[in-house]
């Protein structure tokens, strides 16, 4: 009995291991490539390896990534109006044009509904003013 609890929990851990892993990755592209979303992606992260690794969930917070985004982000209760637009509109930008490259409906649809993820999320994040 003992020792199935250690197997799932050993199990447990390597899955949030993995997750946060992974979403650490897709944070990652997100500073490069600006329509995925690095905060979302960092704070899954930082859940999983603060319930699955003490040294991975470490490294995580002292990494300047973190600390410029979602640290801030979590100390603030949410983001400046400058942070939102400097975000939005290179990505407004870059999906406006996005769109009239492709001429696949589906593709301009996927575009469509991106930037509209965006903003709507961006809407929702309390603006705080300083």
């Amino acid at each position: 009995m003992k020792d199935e609890k250690n197997k799932r929990s050993l199990l447990i851990k390597t899955v949030l291991i993995i997750v946060g892993t992974s979403t650490l990755a897709l944070g990652l592209v997100g500073v490069v490539i600006p329509v995925l979303p690095t905060t979302p992606f960092l704070l899954v992260s930082a859940a999983c390896y603060a319930n699955s690794s003490e040294k991975m969930h470490a490294f995580l917070l002292k990494s300047k990534i973190y600390k410029n985004t979602v640290e801030k982000f979590i100390q603030e209760g949410g983001m400046s109006l400058k942070a939102k637009l400097s975000i939005t509109i290179p990505i407004g930008i870059l999906l406006t044009v996005l769109f009239f490259v492709f001429e696949n409906p589906v593709v301009k649809i996927i575009i469509v509904a991106l930037f509209l993820g965006k903003v709507i999320t961006f809407v929702k994040i309390p603006t705080i003013r300083k």
